[in-house]
């Protein structure tokens, strides 16, 4: 791994990668070091001439070589907030560019985890901080091998179950004259455990107006009846219970009845062609340069917008997927929405494509994952092209 960021920092023009943390709080550092709880600063420099080294509080320091992923840096420890100052001083004078944990403007959350003092600080010593968010996708964001199995055997697997849900619902329609959205829900879940797989959260199964609420929950006290004349929304994810999992996480829609109306129609086929138009556009410009975040979420938000709906976009247009124990991953998200996503979307990064409109009468989302190989986007998620009648 430390080959792999030396040649990633000489390629870009940096001296120097800076993860600074505190508390076991920057993932960049937990990656890298371990999940040593650290009670005081600590830097990690790594360096484009492979120097690696660790600096610490005294305190901190038997914590963190009991690690045995710390046992390839070097060490050097503070008593004294002065002594702290002098180290970096002494293994960042001469470096001009450095890679910290931070984002323009903060708008990447997940990139942003040196706090604006400690930057100040690194820059007493440097002539220029800039973002390692690119540096850390590259390391943390991205899987293959076996994980990439386990992610296509998730997509079949969420994507039997969504059959399933829908098919639940149609059988207790026509045989009770509605379904329940809670008692579907929790229909998913059971099938999850019994498939072997975990989630984050439960799946949500909304009917019309609930489906106006991207993040809307069924409890068994809050919940509504599916009948006929009902638009319903799964959005539904999960993992194999294995630590090199990932997840699968995709959204359907259903319609009880024999027809779906009109105006239900029209934005399903906006969000459809949202979708198309950005798979169009990354197997068209991934081969010919780098492609970032934003520009994805450009091209389905200015579509929608030219077809009368961009009053109704409430969110971005997808969200990372990588390993760990959350469908939203730490690589590049499809945002140029809520965040101004800069990151590049490289081979073996995975993220969903979720464009979705959320009208007063209801909310209508159609998702799918991507996972990026050989400049290409391969999609393992089934498409959805027509509004399933139940």
């Amino acid at each position: 791994m430390l080959e792999k960021i030396k040649a990633y920092l000489a390629e870009n023009g940096a001296d120097a990668w800076v993860i600074y943390d505190f508390a076991a709080a920057n993932p960049a550092y937990i990656r890298l070091v371990g999940n040593t709880f650290s009670t005081r600063k600590c830097f990690l420099i790594i360096g484009a001439d492979g120097d690696a080294v660790i600096v610490c509080h005294v305190i901190d320091l038997p914590g963190i070589q009991a690690s045995k992923k710390a046992i390839k840096f070097r060490y050097e420890a503070y008593r004294t907030w002065q002594e702290m100052d002098r180290l970096l001083e002494n293994n960042l004078s001469g470096k001009k560019r450095v890679m910290m944990e931070i984002s323009d403007n903060g708008l990447l959350p997940r990139s942003s985890f040196a706090d604006y003092g400690t930057v100040c600080s690194v820059k007493r010593f440097v002539e220029e901080v800039v973002s390692s968010a690119d540096l850390f996708q590259s390391l943390s964001a991205t899987f293959e091998g076996e994980s990439l199995c386990l992610h296509k055997r998730a997509a079949e697997a969420v994507n039997a179950i969504k059959d399933e849900a829908f098919e639940k619902i149609s059988k207790d329609v026509r045989q009770k004259g509605f379904a329940d959205e809670y008692e579907v829900q929790q229909f998913i879940l059971e099938r999850f455990r019994q498939e072997g797989m975990v989630t984050d959260s439960a799946p949500i199964v909304a009917i019309g107006k609930n489906a106006n609420s991207p993040h809307y929950e069924p409890t068994e006290k809050d919940h509504s009846l599916i009948k006929k004349g009902d638009l319903v929304l799964i959005d539904l994810w999960a993992k194999y219970d294995r630590p090199d999992a990932v997840f699968a996480d995709i959204t359907w829609m259903g319609y009880v009845g024999s027809a779906v109306p009109a105006a239900v129609q029209k934005v399903f086929d906006t969000v459809k062609t949202a979708i198309d138009r950005a798979l169009a556009f990354l197997e068209r410009e991934l081969p010919r340069r780098d492609v970032c975040g934003y520009e994805v979420d450009d091209v389905c938000n200015r579509y929608m917008t030219e077809q009368g709906y961009g009053e109704y976009i409430v969110h971005r247009t997808g969200h990372s997927i990588s390993l760990g124990e959350s469908d939203h991953g730490v690589g590049v998200n499809i945002d140029n929405f809520e965040t101004h996503d800069t990151r590049r979307i490289i081979d073996h990064v995975a993220f969903s494509l979720e464009p979705a409109l959320y009208l007063p009468e209801f909310g209508l989302r159609e998702e799918i994952n991507v996972y990026i190989d050989g400049k290409k986007p391969h999609v393992y998620t089934p498409r959805q092209e027509k509004i399933i009648l139940l």
